[in-house]
C-alpha cells in the first residue's frame, strides 16, 4: 500500500496511518530536552511523519473536547500542548511502539 503525502490540514485516516519509528520520536524529545527549544526545528520533525503529526493533532485535540474550531495545524497544536504536553504525548508513544496501523494488511 503506498501512502501519500499528508499536509497537517488533511491528516490520514486513522487505518492508515503507520507505526512512528522510534528514532524519529527520539529525535522529537531530544529537541525537548534543550533548555531553549527550537520549536520550528520541532515541527519539522513532527510534521516528517504523518502517524506523529496526528498523535498531536489528534492529543491536542483530545484535550480540547467542546472547541468549537478543532485544532488543525501541527504549530498551533504544539502550542496548545506546550513542552510538558508534548513530552508526555510523544513518551507515550514511544511506550506503546505504534500509534495506529492498517489492520487490513493483516486480514486481507
Amino acid at each position: 500500500m503506498e501512502m501519500r503525502r499528508h499536509s497537517a490540514h488533511a491528516l490520514p485516516p486513522p487505518h492508515l496511518l503507520q507505526t512512528v519509528p522510534s528514532d524519529v520520536i527520539a529525535d522529537a524529545l531530544a529537541l525537548l530536552e534543550d533548555d531553549d527549544v527550537d520549536f520550528i526545528k520541532l515541527a519539522r520533525v513532527i510534521e516528517s511523519h504523518p502517524g506523529m503529526s496526528a498523535l498531536i493533532i489528534r492529543t491536542a485535540n483530545s484535550v480540547t473536547i467542546g472547541n468549537p474550531q478543532p485544532l488543525q495545524s501541527i504549530r498551533h497544536a504544539m502550542a496548545f500542548l506546550g513542552i510538558r504536553g508534548l513530552r508526555e504525548a510523544l513518551r507515550h508513544a514511544e511506550q506503546n511502539e505504534f500509534i495506529k496501523i492498517d489492520d487490513r494488511r493483516f486480514h486481507g
